[in-house]
């Protein structure tokens, strides 16, 4: 939706705040799945639920190819966060089940393995914009991805609904009724935190380059994929970063690498785009380990009720991704998009606030995960 909102706002004469309405559909159907995605999961199985997912992902790609109003854009975009942020709910609990101490590497090279995936996404647009003419063919790419499940998810049914994160029978309906502990509500912030850094940098970066640093809106929309690529490069670094020290080091270092280029990709605007790049390439480094380390940490202090933790963190992923986006929108209108973007700096600060705490106030369970 990052990339796709400068083709959107252009095609339809937008206004930043309109624009930025498809990221909050999108932030809205997360957070209503977070209320109602873990009691579904658990009555139909994790099997159905993911192909319930990418249904709701292809339907709403569809409705960006046909749509011609931004009600029926913002309704496509709706339906993929609603439906398709199942996903959210699934991937992390599943991880979490069957890697138990190690879940802060396979949650890092899960999250590495979608960001090489998304970072296809600006290169198609704009790749389509430049070849065709029209971005909207990019939108088809994702349709295929049912015929890719069925290959690669042959016979793993019960492997995917076979591990159930929380017991059956009496001992079930104990573990449900038993509140998560604190510790898990000060991670939850966390989340929140890291995600609206994270999409908040990727909501408006090619306006940003297209209107404060004079790029094309084609090398604006492909120059998104230096965030998406110093992201993958930090979640492989940190994969192994975390078999060596603690989750909460970790983060409080990313959090200072991701300030040091945030200030080169903000302070270089009127350098030139080399600057503003390596400056949009650091900050995606530093990024890039927060939201699955603090989602480890959260998951860890869970227990046994991982879907239940995974379905609250997707209500804090989509109130990150429903309020700032739509926070710079409207500051972009009132001040300029470059002055909207020192949000993000302040969201990198509270999140170290709530982190550095942990460190000496409370300890995750299996610490070297």
């Amino acid at each position: 939706m990052g990339p796709l909102s400068v083709f959107l706002k252009s095609d339809m004469g937008l206004s930043y705040t309109i624009a930025s309405l498809h990221y909050s559909a999108f932030a809205l159907g997360i957070l209503l799945i977070g209320v109602v995605g873990g009691p579904l999961v658990a009555r139909i199985g994790r099997w159905r639920a993911l192909w319930i997912a990418v249904a709701g992902l292809c339907v709403g790609a569809v409705g960006l190819i046909v749509g011609r109003s931004s009600l029926v854009t913002i309704g496509a975009s709706f339906a993929m966060g609603f439906v398709g942020s199942l996903i959210m709910i699934l991937v992390p609990s599943i991880l979490a089940d069957i890697h138990g101490g190690s879940r802060a590497v396979a949650l890092s090279e899960a999250n590495v393995l979608a960001e090489i995936v998304a970072a296809c996404s600006p290169l198609l647009l704009g790749f389509f914009t430049q070849s065709v003419g029209n971005w909207r063919p990019a939108m088809a790419i994702p349709l295929i991805a049912p015929a890719v499940m069925v290959f690669f998810f042959r016979g793993e049914r019960a492997a995917i609904d076979g591990k159930s994160p929380e017991p059956s029978g009496p001992s079930r309906e104990s573990a449900v009724r038993e509140p998560l502990p604190r510790i898990y509500w000060v991670y939850w912030i966390g989340i929140l935190l890291a995600e609206a850094a994270e999409f908040g940098m990727t909501s408006w970066t090619s306006d940003y380059l297209a209107t404060s640093v004079g790029m094309t809106k084609v090398h604006a929309a492909w120059s998104v994929s230096v965030f998406m690529v110093a992201v993958i490069v930090g979640r492989l670094a940190g994969s192994r970063l975390v078999r060596r020290f603690t989750l909460q080091t970790l983060m409080l270092i990313s959090i200072a690498v991701a300030l040091i280029g945030f200030a080169a990709y903000w302070l270089g605007a009127g350098a030139g785009a080399p600057l503003v790049l390596a400056g949009l390439f650091v900050a995606g480094l530093g990024i890039s380990g927060l939201y699955p380390f603090v989602m480890s940490l959260a998951l860890g202090v869970a227990g046994a009720q991982t879907v239940r933790a995974s379905a609250n963190a997707t209500l804090a992923a989509g109130a990150a991704i429903l309020c700032l986006p739509l926070i710079l929108g409207r500051l972009a209108d009132s001040f300029g998009i470059r002055m909207a973007y020192l949000a993000i700096p302040i969201v990198l600060l509270a999140l170290a606030t709530i982190v550095a705490p942990t460190m000496t106030m409370f300890r995750s369970p299996d610490r070297r995960a």
